[in-house]
């Protein structure tokens, strides 16, 4: 306690707990935006390459009816 302070300031001054227990907050904060951000560029990753798998099933798709109807003729 200092000299120049009255006894009500260092009353309400937070603690070596308290720093702690704010900084433990922030650092789990820090993970799970972390790890929300990550998701986020995962399921982004995944959407693109279903997308690409979409259009290749298209494709194949309308071949299949190119071929039966040549199938046909024949």
């Amino acid at each position: 306690m200092g000299p120049y302070l009255p006894q009500s300031f260092y009353a309400e001054t937070p603690g070596y707990v308290e720093y702690m227990n704010i900084a433990l907050w922030l650092v789990l904060l820090a993970v799970v935006l972390f790890s929300m951000y990550s998701l986020h560029k995962s399921l982004a990753a995944i959407t693109e390459e279903l997308r690409g798998i979409n259009e290749a099933a298209t494709e194949l798709r309308r071949q299949t009816v190119e071929v039966e109807k040549i199938l046909e003729e024949v």
